[in-house]
């Protein structure tokens, strides 16, 4: 399924390291999301575990987004949105606030069902 979706890993202390957004063509929903994000800690991670992952450089950049996700350094919280609408309607609504464990257990056994039962 094409979900288009980015991810924006934010460090802790930005003067160092700056904001790294990858682009996903795939499977950017909420249980895809989760599939992607687990086990990694880091953009370096998610790229090493997600082949189809690009460097982009914001979130702005793919139209066509419909999922956007902020992991936000130390803290290890995520920031999920979703767009609400298109063109001059469009509005981004964040609808997960939270850990990025609870991120993880809120959504991966959604994934975890679909490949038991396929």
């Amino acid at each position: 399924m094409s979900t288009r979706a980015t991810y924006r890993f934010i460090p802790a202390d930005r003067r160092f390291k700056p904001a790294i957004t990858l682009y996903v063509h795939h499977d950017g929903y909420p249980e895809g999301a989760a599939n992607y994000l687990q086990g990694v800690s880091s953009a370096e991670d998610f790229i090493r575990n997600n082949p189809r992952a690009e460097i982009t450089l914001n979130h702005e950049v793919h139209g066509d987004t419909e999922y956007r996700y902020d992991i936000i350094g130390i803290s290890r919280t995520i920031n999920a949105y979703k767009r609400e609408g298109y063109g001059n309607d469009a509005a981004w609504v964040r609808f997960f606030d939270g850990s990025f464990d609870e991120f993880i257990e809120q959504n991966l056994p959604a994934i975890e069902y679909l490949r038991v039962t396929a």
